[in-house]
């Protein structure tokens, strides 16, 4: 774990990229803002763009909960993340093959049996991961070029076309986090990010979703209503 600074409370982050921060830098992100103001905070920030709850999970287990924590936030985005729960592949490429969990009964398995990358598709995510000569080319290339096929919506709307199953592994994935958290002593907390539609009016599943973990007594915060 890292060393602690005395007397601060210790918050990890976990999100994809509105927690992560895509297009600001990095002192915009708002768990540098946690970290650098003087309010007893210290935050980490775990985030990872394109991620989903189910890799959050994975984060959490394997990353965040050896930081020792005294409070996870979870900054769950109404835009994508529900499918991003239920899709073996990433929803916005349809290709990178993503950890997921199912649920059989009430229990949460692990799927990660995708097939590996090809060589040449390996070699690419290093250099994304990497190289940032490599990410400013790529920038310069039209992505409907790189990335033919079927769109990014299609596939999220055949990835909700279940509903009620996506609520209940969306929840889930959220109770596990919270058990695991809670076991630690960690306060656990649900930071719930709009999409365009969710100023106006929550959505059904986005609904349905936070009051069952109401329910459950995990706190959510509802950003829409705070921004």
């Amino acid at each position: 774990a890292v060393p602690r600074a005395d007397g601060r409370t210790r918050v990890v982050v976990l999100g994809d990229s509105v927690a992560f921060g895509l297009d600001v830098s990095d002192e915009e992100t708002f768990t540098h803002l946690l970290d650098a103001r003087d309010n007893g905070i210290e935050a980490s920030n775990l985030a990872v763009q394109g991620y989903g709850p189910g890799q959050e999970l994975l984060v959490l287990e394997r990353e965040g909960l050896r930081e020792d924590p005294d409070v996870v936030v979870l900054a769950f985005c109404l835009a994508n993340d529900f499918a991003d729960a239920v899709l073996p592949v990433s929803l916005y490429d349809g290709r990178t093959p993503t950890p997921r969990f199912r649920l059989v009964g009430d229990r949460l398995l692990l799927d990660d049996s995708g097939p590996p990358p090809s060589p040449a598709r390996a070699a690419l995510q290093w250099l994304g991961d990497y190289s940032h000569l490599f990410n400013r080319a790529v920038a310069l290339v039209p992505q409907e070029d790189l990335l033919p096929g079927l769109h990014w919506r299609d596939r999220k709307r055949a990835a909700l076309s279940d509903e009620d199953y996506v609520l209940r592994l969306s929840v889930a994935l959220v109770r596990r986090m919270n058990a695991l958290s809670r076991e630690r002593g960690v306060t656990f907390v649900v930071a719930v990010f709009p999409n365009q539609s969710s100023y106006r009016a929550k959505q059904y599943l986005a609904g349905r979703f936070v009051e069952s973990l109401g329910r459950d007594g995990i706190p959510v915060i509802d950003m829409a209503a705070r921004f």
